[in-house]
């Protein structure tokens, strides 16, 4: 079963969370997962909760897509698309 809009967020050390924006109308959840990413999402922790942000690692070139990095967990054998 493919579930698109869902990530799995590690970037907390000792927590995996998984984000599911499908009910979101928020432009970045239609960000694609790469194996040569151009981009990483970071956490903030404020008195609002907990918040997500889409990071360039590299200059990105004006009409280039945004990609985030996406990884396969071979020792349990599921994806998990770490943003």
């Amino acid at each position: 079963r493919s579930y698109p809009f869902a990530v799995c967020y590690m970037g907390i050390t000792g927590v995996e969370l998984c984000v599911d924006s499908s009910h979101s109308d928020n432009e970045a959840k239609y960000v694609r997962r790469s194996c040569t990413p151009n981009a990483k999402v970071v956490h903030i922790l404020d008195k609002n909760g907990l918040r997500f942000f889409i990071c360039a690692t590299k200059t990105i070139p004006l009409g280039k897509e945004i990609t985030i990095p996406f990884y396969f967990d071979y020792h349990r054998r599921s994806a998990c698309m770490f943003i």
